[in-house]
């Protein structure tokens, strides 16, 4: 099992999903429920260990 962990500096609170793959779609889904369950999107997101999330961003 892998998890994602979303953490802020400030207020110093962290979110936490239980996923069973590394897909893309699992870090997607995880970011999503983690800003809904905010309320909202940070202005910037900083991934710490970017060899393991490979998204593809297609604007």
């Amino acid at each position: 099992m892998l998890f994602l962990v979303v953490s802020f500096p400030h207020p110093g609170m962290s979110w936490f999903q239980v996923f069973r793959g590394r897909a893309s779609e699992c870090v997607c889904q995880g970011l999503a429920d983690v800003f809904r369950h905010m309320g909202g999107v940070p202005p910037v997101v900083v991934f710490d260990n970017v060899c393991l999330v490979k998204l593809d961003f297609r604007f």
